[in-house]
């Protein structure tokens, strides 16, 4: 099965997705509490689009899933949340390594302080399929 490139690069995807699942509390340590997910958006259900968060026990181990299910690239995408600033990207399924086309946009991701009192933030980002 390995003697294909794509399914290398699958194998490789599902190690680093593996990896990254012991690396960040927010993807285990309150997986059976409703508190330790969150909507972010979800109305961009037309463009295949969704963003959750995954929340652990301190803020700043949260997780920003955007999930693009499509092979579209969206191109400066905004998203509005509040608290912690994401400012980089975990995970791009789009990776060559991966077998995807290469298409990594997002080495600094944009933030912007909306609102100091509630913590408002809008992200800029280019979304990837499964981006985290």
């Amino acid at each position: 099965m390995l003697k294909h490139d794509s399914h290398t690069g699958a194998r490789h995807c599902l190690k680093t997705l593996n990896s990254i699942l012991k690396e960040e509390p927010a993807l285990y340590t309150r997986q059976f509490d409703v508190g330790g997910f969150e909507w972010v958006d979800l109305n961009h259900r037309s463009e295949c689009v969704m963003v959750f968060k995954r929340k652990a026990q301190q803020e700043e181990n949260d997780v920003l899933i955007i999930l693009n299910a499509t092979p579209e690239v969206r191109y400066n995408w905004t998203i509005d949340t509040y608290g912690k600033a994401y400012t980089r990207e975990l995970f791009n399924s789009d990776l060559q390594e991966f077998d995807g086309t290469g298409h990594v946009f997002n080495k600094d991701i944009t933030t912007e302080l909306l609102d100091e009192e509630t913590k408002n933030i809008a992200l800029l980002s280019t979304s990837l399929p499964w981006q985290v």
